[in-house]
């Protein structure tokens, strides 16, 4: 069998994006995802199948495709930090500008991109593939992103919390129906995914629920680091076998927009 980027290789300078979709593994390992599943190799962003993997696919500049699954929330995410005017620097080159410290317990299985827009803001996404939540110290070089530490915070975007379209029945991993219900079978697709693995609000017969993280804890982008206030570098905490978008931004600018 052909491998279908040199099946249509020869098409790739007209094209500016690629859909490898169809027989690809999500579950694989960060080198898989680089080489047969993102457009990177071939300088073209890329698409995921059906919900994809958010937070490993924005490790690559990826999303699902809209028909497939809603990346809305991620759209979103882009759109408010005007991502057109960042630089993607992957957790791949020589001196990424954001990178997690692999100390803690199931860190170096979590990788991080920066999306800088230097001296503004730096969007970072998480991606992860530790089977156990992961508590990471994030190495950052600031003066490679324009911000001044002692001045600084991270939040967790609105993305990170808004995946709450797809519909559901079960939590990520059980067969079992959710929210009280009976039900011990309960197909693989209707089950929620690892980025959002709770399912709340689902009632046999009358509605599907929906998929929410764990911190279940809204839309608002709240600081869960501050430079004035922490000695230490930004932590996060990241879901197993998950991920998220978070944004280094200086606080000053922040309350400027909001006054």
């Amino acid at each position: 069998m052909v491998q279908p980027a040199l099946q249509f290789m020869h098409l790739m300078p007209y094209i500016d994006s690629l859909w490898f979709g169809e027989g690809y593994d999500y579950a694989e390992q960060p080198a898989y995802w680089l080489a047969e599943v993102s457009g990177l190799p071939f300088g073209l962003m890329g698409d995921m199948m059906k919900e994809g993997h958010p937070w490993r696919g924005m490790l690559y500049g990826m999303t699902t495709r809209f028909r497939t699954a809603d990346p809305r929330p991620i759209w979103k995410v882009w759109d408010s930090f005007q991502i057109g005017q960042a630089t993607m620097i992957g957790y791949w080159e020589r001196a990424p500008p954001v990178r997690v410290v692999p100390d803690g317990e199931g860190c170096a299985l979590v990788l991080a991109t920066a999306y800088v827009r230097y001296a503004h803001a730096t969007l970072v996404a998480l991606g992860s593939w530790a089977p156990n939540d992961a508590e990471c110290m994030l190495h950052v070089d600031w003066a490679a992103i324009g911000l001044n530490p002692m001045s600084a915070e991270l939040v967790a975007t609105e993305g990170t919390h808004a995946l709450a379209a797809k519909r559901c029945a079960a939590d990520h991993g059980s067969a079992t129906a959710c929210c009280g219900q009976t039900g011990t079978d309960v197909p693989v697709q209707d089950r929620c995914p690892a980025a959002a693995p709770h399912c709340r609000g689902y009632v046999y017969n009358m509605r599907w629920g929906s998929c929410e993280t764990r911190s279940n804890s809204g839309a608002s982008a709240q600081a869960i680091w501050e430079g004035a206030a922490h000695a230490q570098p930004p932590r996060v905490t990241v879901a197993a076998e998950a991920g998220g978008l978070f944004l280094l931004r200086p606080r000053e600018k922040q309350k400027a927009t909001r006054e």
